[in-house]
């Protein structure tokens, strides 16, 4: 989450990591809290940051503050909170 395209040796690492790998950290996030927190998440995250650049601890932020609940270990587990920038 916190990468720039720069940080990966190549292509097929990069497409693995984004294309592949984000798109399952969001079904674990969704599955780990449910559709209500999850939608309810995203569109928290969306009022913060419609005007503005996004980061990923602000989605970390968006989606506890929706969910109620401790997501560190599971950011950490998939991005590494180090990482969210």
């Amino acid at each position: 989450m916190g990468s720039s395209v720069l940080d990966f040796p190549d292509f097929d690492t990069y497409e693995t990591v984004i294309y592949r790998k984000g798109p399952l950290f969001l079904d674990a996030l969704r599955q780990e809290i449910g559709d209500e927190a999850f939608f309810s998440g995203l569109q928290q995250y969306y009022e913060w940051y419609k005007f503005g650049i996004g980061t990923g601890q602000g989605f970390l932020e968006a989606m506890q503050q929706a969910s109620m609940k401790d997501l560190r270990p599971l950011f950490d587990e998939w991005v590494g909170l180090d990482n969210l920038r």
